[in-house]
């Protein structure tokens, strides 16, 4: 008789594991598409595109200077002008940032993200290079902002590949 249990009982206890793992990637990947479908949401709002402008502007004047300031200089700013660059400039940073702590955290749909954000972030990074080598050179090593992390070497790669 015992056997009898243990024969009914592990098939069971297989199939209602098996059963939890795959309805736990099921409702994992679906909120990773969640996660990455909000991102795009807002990287697409009315107030995102006006930010993602200004700031783009902003930064075609900054690396037409043969030495462009680094970031602390920018936030370091007093006048109205610079204090709504450097909030553009926070908004931008930090979307990026997001994302690349979003992919560490394993929050995102990699694959939806690449779609979404690979072609935007080619040229970003090519924009916000001057800034971040300028930031890396002349502010102290002991304050580098944190949203350099996603230009360090590797960090966006499986955006770009």
């Amino acid at each position: 008789m015992p056997e009898n249990i243990i024969v009914l009982f592990v098939p069971s206890l297989l199939a209602a594991v098996v059963g939890a793992v795959v309805a736990h990637q099921i409702s994992s990947k679906r909120s990773r598409i969640m996660v990455t479908n909000a991102l795009f949401t807002s990287y697409h709002s009315k107030e995102f595109i006006i930010a993602r402008q200004e700031f783009w502007h902003f930064l075609d004047r900054l690396n037409d200077n043969p030495d462009p300031p680094p970031f602390t200089e920018l936030w370091k700013s007093s006048d109205v002008q610079g204090k709504r660059e450097y909030n553009f400039l926070v908004q931008v940073v930090a979307f990026w940032f997001l994302l690349c702590m979003s992919k560490k955290q394993k929050t995102i749909d990699d694959a939806l993200a690449k779609e979404l954000f690979a072609y935007q972030f080619r040229h970003w990074k090519k924009q916000l290079t001057p800034l971040y080598n300028a930031t890396k050179k002349k502010d102290a090593k002991d304050d580098q902002p944190d949203w350099l992390t996603f230009m360090n070497t590797g960090e966006m790669d499986w955006l770009e590949n």
